[in-house]
């Protein structure tokens, strides 16, 4: 953050508050199959947006379908990987 490109780009204020953010920001998440999980459950959502499902059916067949994604790559997996990625979350508790 201290780069001179760094500090001639902002002012200190703006430094100071990206700085804040950088300390409570989390990572981005990388898990085996997020993309499949992500994709099933923006497939039903959009469903129920225009009235083809109804909530209670989102629910389930989401449900279904993130089930047979873990199945397909493992419980053990996903849980080792959830790990490390919980273990880089910050620590920081920054008031607003």
């Amino acid at each position: 953050m201290m780069s001179d490109v760094v500090k001639t780009a902002y002012t200190p204020g703006g430094i100071s508050a990206i700085e804040t953010c950088l300390k409570v920001a989390s990572p981005p998440i990388y898990l085996t199959g997020y993309l499949e999980f992500q994709d099933q459950l923006a497939k039903n959502l959009s469903e129920a947006y225009v009235g083809q499902k109804k909530p209670d059916r989102v629910l389930k067949d989401t449900e279904k379908a993130w089930t047979k994604i873990v199945k397909r790559i493992g419980k053990r997996r996903l849980k080792k990987e959830l790990a490390s990625y919980k273990a880089v979350f910050p620590k920081v508790d920054v008031s607003a």
